[in-house]
């Protein structure tokens, strides 16, 4: 699945496909990717919600998270009222 197709789901809402899909992607490096440098940014919680999870289940080393650790603040920080800032905290 495209990195587009995922997020159209969970900008839909469709969060059984996106877990399903999940496991499947979560340690693939442009998932990661993206997820860092423009999901926990986005302006839909949905989305940030999306790049919290993949960022949950990915397999990062403990140098990895503290550059990520960072932007999952923010991302909590500006979601505090839904649903992508609790996946962020």
């Amino acid at each position: 699945m495209t990195i587009e197709t995922l997020r159209n789901l969970a900008k839909k809402g469709k969060w059984m496909k996106v877990d399903e899909t999940l496991p499947d992607i979560c340690n693939n490096l442009d998932y990661i990717d993206w997820a860092v440098r423009e999901g926990l940014e986005s302006g839909n919680s949905n989305e940030v919600d999306l790049a919290a999870s993949i960022l949950e289940k990915a397999k990062l080393r403990k140098n990895q998270f503290g550059e990520i650790a960072p932007l999952l603040s923010g991302a909590l920080h500006r979601n505090i009222d839904n649903y992508g800032g609790f996946r962020a905290a």
